[in-house]
């Protein structure tokens, strides 16, 4: 799924942190959300996007650059990719494991963000929309095409 017309905004996480994302609409979640909900017995789902829910409030968005890596940037570095129009591609779900903990997301790909973050000195990032998680969100593994599952695995070495 290709979103166009997206925009990069300021925002602060639940630490109030600052960093810039990008807002995807519920509309265009819901898909990957109910692939999730058809994986996961109701209860696990319930937990899992109850724990997204609590971490990024009732909305769903992409990273654009992080909480850590927002210090490093000066406002006047950042401001000109406020409100940038880009495009984003959702590929399908990914999930990653460490120990009893889980993650799932959308694994993304955007070349606009990837060449702001590249303008900006900051090395290309594993882009993705979290849906959901066990007991906390894994950063330190990739959540890349490598990630994606069944059918969307299929659909990609068909490509």
């Amino acid at each position: 799924m290709h979103i166009h017309n997206a925009r990069i905004a300021l925002d602060i996480d639940n630490t109030l942190a600052p960093y810039l994302n990008v807002d995807i609409s519920l509309a265009l979640i819901e898909p990957y959300l109910e692939f999730l909900q058809q994986r996961l017995d109701a209860a696990t789902y319930r937990i899992y996007t109850t724990q997204q829910q609590r971490r990024d409030g009732p909305h769903h968005h992409l990273t654009a650059i992080t909480p850590l890596e927002y210090p490093k940037l000066s406002l006047e570095r950042i401001q000109p990719y406020l409100a940038y129009p880009l495009q984003v591609d959702l590929l399908g779900v990914g999930h990653v494991a460490e120990g009893s903990n889980e993650v799932y997301f959308i694994v993304c790909e955007s070349r606009e963000v990837q060449a702001i973050r590249a303008s900006l000195g900051l090395p290309a990032a594993d882009l993705h929309i979290t849906l959901g998680f066990k007991q906390h969100d894994i950063f330190d593994q990739a959540k890349n095409r490598s990630t994606l599952l069944s059918p969307y695995t299929e659909i990609e070495n068909q490509a």
